[in-house]
């Protein structure tokens, strides 16, 4: 019985593998606009993003991976703007009839800071510094909306009124 069960276990190995191979090292990786500092403020020392899909026998669930997808996740689980030391990996499992593939991207998760400061430098004490009209700064993420934007095209903030 016992050589039954390891001869019957041996073509079931067979039929299990993957594999991960590394796409790329970046310096500076982001999904997002904005100026990049590698010296800015750390939101988050390490994180971690994903984007993948599953097979079932050929039948794929979901849509292809992409690594900007995966970068974006990473970005967000951070809570930052973008990524420096960034790995990017590609990842590939199968066993008997299931399948699953994807990217996966680490790296320290950085922040462009707050919005800029006004163009134009404050004249005398008693003079007010420039403000931005209402609405012209997303409040779900802090990014400058387009002049004909309804909604930030960052997170889908609605522009306020």
């Amino acid at each position: 019985m016992k050589r039954f069960s390891v001869a019957g276990f041996f073509p079931l190995l067979l039929l299990a593998g993957g594999c991960v191979g590394r796409v790329g090292t970046f310096d500076v990786l982001s999904t997002r606009e904005g100026n990049p500092d590698p010296n800015g403020p750390i939101t988050r020392d390490s994180a971690e993003g994903t984007d993948y899909r599953g097979w079932i026998l050929f039948i794929p669930l979901g849509s292809s991976p992409d690594i900007s997808r995966a970068t974006e996740d990473c970005v967000k689980k951070g809570k930052g703007d973008y990524l420096t030391n960034a790995v990017v990996e590609y990842e590939d499992f199968s066993c008997f009839l299931f399948r699953v593939q994807g990217f996966t991207v680490k790296g320290k998760v950085r922040s462009f800071g707050k919005a800029p400061p006004a163009s134009e430098p404050q004249a005398t004490p008693a003079k007010e510094a420039p403000v931005a009209p209402a609405g012209t700064f997303c409040t779900g993420c802090g990014r400058r909306f387009g002049e004909a934007e309804a909604y930030c095209s960052h997170c889908g903030t609605k522009r306020p009124n």
